[in-house]
């Protein structure tokens, strides 16, 4: 019977490490993965480990009102929309280091006989570059996979450097409308085959 309640229409969002990695990015014009079982092109990089308040979607709507002579509301259109993605990095590494700050601001050494990786990250008023993110998310046999083809950090949460928590890159990630006129593009499925 349609609309039957089931235990396989509830998700909860872990991150999906099975397949390609949690958090991805890659340049704008990245070829986009099409389906949830598609595996996202080589040139998307894995953000590593993600902090457990996970990932937020915001959406925001702005709708005008048109009226007639007499002052009655006789239609609304939507004007705007925005989407927005929240989510901290607990890793510092050079493809975290580049979304965040961008590529322009992190210089990388590689490592020598005397010195790990060296990474010089420079804090000023350029944006970072604009990116593709591919989210890939678990639970048991469920899956949710959250696209957007062009995106960019809009907003880095304070740097805190303590001994009782990781450093944590926490970011707002604005979207912006791909081709098609989609900011955001959300794909499940509920593990639940046919016989």
């Amino acid at each position: 019977m349609a609309g039957t309640p089931s235990t396989a229409n509830v998700f909860v969002g872990s991150p999906d490490r099975l397949t390609s990695g949690a958090i991805l990015v890659a340049p704008v014009g990245t070829a986009m993965p099409t389906t949830i079982a598609a595996v996202p092109n080589v040139a998307f990089k894995d953000l590593g480990y993600i902090s457990e308040d996970g990932l937020s979607i915001a959406q925001s709507s702005t709708w005008e009102t048109i009226k007639d002579w007499g002052g009655d509301q006789i239609r609304k259109f939507l004007s705007e929309f925005t989407g927005t993605m929240n989510f901290a990095m607990n890793e510092t590494r050079t493809d975290v280091l580049k979304f965040v700050y961008g590529t322009a601001n992190v210089a990388v050494t590689a490592a020598t006989v005397s010195t790990g990786t060296l990474h010089t990250v420079l804090l000023n008023s350029k944006e970072p570059d604009r990116a593709s993110l591919v989210a890939n998310i678990l639970d048991g046999p469920r899956k949710v996979r959250i696209t957007a083809a062009l995106c960019q950090v809009t907003e880095r949460k304070d740097l805190q450097f303590s001994r009782t928590a990781p450093v944590q890159h926490g970011v707002t990630v604005e979207t912006y409308p791909d081709a098609s006129g989609n900011s955001i593009t959300i794909m499940t499925d509920d593990g639940v085959f046919s016989a």
